[in-house]
C-alpha cells in the first residue's frame, strides 16, 4: 500500500474512534459546573439567532473541501491528521478549562453537527474553549490550495467567528484562540504527512536533483508531469521500487518541471 494511502487509512480509523467517544465526553462536560467569564464584548452585543447563516457557511465550505480532497489524496491526508490534532487538543482544553455558557446564549441549531453529540442528546453548550466551528473553517482555509478557495474559506471563518459571538454561543477568547490552534495543527500535519510518517531517504529538492535522478532513470519510473496550478501533484511522488521521494518546493516548481522533462526525454532517447 502506498505511504499516503496507508497514512490516510490510519488517520480515518483514528478519527472515527475519536468520534465515537465525542458524544459521551460532551455529556460529561455538560453535567459539570464551570466558570462564567466576564466578556465585555458579549455584554455589548445583543444576542440574535443566526444559526441558519452559520450552517450555510460552515457546510458550504466543508462541501468545497470534500470536493477538493476527493481529487487529491495528499490534501485529504493532511486535513485528516490536522483535524485529529484539533480534535484531541479540544478534548484537552475543554477538560482543563471548564466553562459555563455565556449570558444570553441562544442554542445553535445545526442538524448535521448535532448528530455527533448522539441521537436524541440534549444541546451541548459547554464545549467552549476553543471554538470548534472557527478552528475547522480556519483549518479548511489553510489546507485549500487555490487562492479563490482559500479566500472564501478565510472569509467564512471570519464571518462564522463573528456570528458565534452574535448568537452568544462562545466567549470572545474561544473564537480568538481557535486560529492559533488551527495553524499549529496544520503546520504539524503538513510536516508529518510530507515526511511520510516513516523514515526513508529523500532525494533533495532541486538542489542535487540533477546528480541524484539520472542514475535512477532505469529504476525509477517518472510520472507524466504537466504544468498545473495544483502543486500537490508535484509533491511526494514515491517510487514503488525504492520507496524514495521526489519533492518540489513551491518556489522551485518551474525548475523541477524542466529537470523532470529533460530526464523523461533522455529516458526515451529523445532530444529537444
Amino acid at each position: 500500500m502506498a505511504p499516503v494511502r496507508r497514512q490516510l487509512l490510519v488517520g480515518v480509523s483514528l478519527f472515527l474512534g475519536l468520534l465515537v467517544g465525542w458524544g459521551p465526553f460532551c455529556q460529561h462536560i455538560q453535567a459539570r459546573k464551570g466558570m462564567v467569564l466576564d466578556d465585555w464584548l458579549l455584554d455589548w452585543l445583543p444576542a440574535h439567532d443566526v444559526s441558519a447563516l452559520i450552517f450555510v457557511i460552515l457546510w458550504s465550505t466543508g462541501g468545497l473541501l470534500i470536493y477538493r480532497i476527493c481529487r487529491n489524496a495528499l490534501l485529504c491526508n493532511r486535513f485528516i491528521w490536522a483535524y485529529i490534532l484539533i480534535f484531541v487538543s479540544r478534548l484537552i482544553t475543554i477538560t482543563l478549562v471548564p466553562l459555563d455558557p455565556p449570558k444570553g446564549l441562544l442554542e445553535l441549531i445545526d442538524p448535521l453537527s448535532n448528530l455527533f453529540y448522539g441521537v436524541g442528546a440534549p444541546c451541548i453548550t459547554k464545549d467552549l474553549f476553543y471554538s470548534g466551528h472557527t478552528s475547522i473553517l480556519v483549518l479548511i482555509a489553510l489546507c485549500l490550495e487555490k487562492p479563490s478557495d482559500r479566500k472564501w474559506a478565510f472569509l467564512g471563518a471570519t464571518a462564522v467567528g463573528g456570528l458565534l459571538l452574535i448568537q452568544h454561543v462562545h466567549y470572545t477568547v474561544d473564537v480568538l484562540a481557535a486560529p492559533l490552534f488551527s495553524y499549529a495543527a496544520y503546520r504539524i500535519s503538513r510536516r508529518a504527512t510530507e515526511s511520510g510518517f516513516q523514515t526513508k531517504a529523500r532525494i533533495p529538492p532541486v538542489i542535487g536533483l540533477r546528480k541524484e535522478l539520472p542514475a535512477k532513470i532505469n529504476s525509477t519510473p517518472l510520472p507524466d508531469f504537466k504544468a498545473t496550478n495544483d502543486l500537490s501533484n508535484l509533491f511526494d511522488y514515491a517510487s514503488p521500487e525504492d520507496n524514495r521521494t521526489v519533492a518540489a518546493c513551491e518556489n522551485e516548481v518551474d525548475t523541477f518541471l524542466q529537470i523532470a522533462r529533460e530526464i523523461t526525454l533522455t529516458k526515451h532517447g529523445e532530444s529537444e
